[in-house]
């Protein structure tokens, strides 16, 4: 699978089999948390099962179906730049554990505070929850109607644009449709992408829990589907500059 079609596949996973992932797999992603904690500045830790070999966290269970044996605890600096970083980078870490055949879910609250293990050095805050496993072959009924309640908050297209002119790139397009089929607290998507004197930009009109890292998680989205080589400028209304 290459990351268009995780792009594609990805679904926030909320039914999961009672089954650990590979060493291996856990490896892939481990090095890839230490290189974006290295570079960015982020405090992501991956977790597994529990001292006693019970799941790595307990979930709330009219939400989640079946155990998670491993989750990425997404710690940041306590600023919007770093919790917008978390959710750019985080998403990588998503699709490319899509790419492995894997199951995730980026959660903030449904799980019991009692089961979950975190460091936070001081100036930095817990952001989010990534949760990771194997996805179950047949989907509960419980969970598919909470996916479907979520997805009715679906926004058209022309919500999530904004624009001078008719005449839009289809790359454009294809970036916006990307971001608004990744995740978002409890699908609100948030992010408004911009076409103005023929230069794209982003930001979100209103405030909402975790819409730091929901902004990062539409700009990593936004980039991969467009299939053009960019990069975003931080923060509200930052650009994204092509490199030509």
């Amino acid at each position: 699978m290459n990351i268009y079609d995780a792009l594609e596949t990805r679904i926030s996973c909320r039914a999961f089999e009672d089954r650990v992932i590979e060493e291996e797999k856990l490896l892939e992603i481990q090095q890839k948390i230490n290189e974006i904690n290295s570079s960015e500045g982020l405090h992501l830790q991956l977790y597994g099962p529990r001292v006693s070999g019970k799941p790595a966290i307990d979930l709330q269970a009219n939400i989640f179906a079946g155990p998670v044996y491993h989750y990425i605890a997404c710690v940041s600096h306590a600023d919007a730049v770093s919790r917008e970083k978390t959710g750019y980078y985080g998403e990588q870490i998503v699709l490319m554990a899509t790419q492995m055949g894997l199951g995730t879910c980026w959660i903030l609250t449904n799980f019991n505070q009692n089961t979950l293990r975190i460091k936070i050095n001081p100036g930095e805050q817990f952001v989010a929850i990534i949760l990771l496993g194997y996805a179950m072959k047949r989907i509960p009924t419980q969970q598919w109607l909470i996916r479907a309640q979520f997805r009715k908050r679906d926004k058209a297209l022309s919500q999530a644009i904004e624009t001078d002119t008719d005449q839009l790139p289809e790359w454009f397009i294809n970036g916006v449709k990307a971001a608004q089929i990744g995740p978002s607290g409890v699908n609100y998507q948030p992010t408004v992408f911009c076409w103005k004197h023929e230069q794209v930009s982003a930001y979100m009109p209103k405030a909402i829990d975790l819409q730091d890292v929901d902004f990062g998680i539409a700009k990593y989205q936004f980039e991969v589907g467009a299939r053009i080589k960019g990069v975003w400028e931080w923060g509200e209304h930052g650009r994204f500059i092509l490199n030509v």
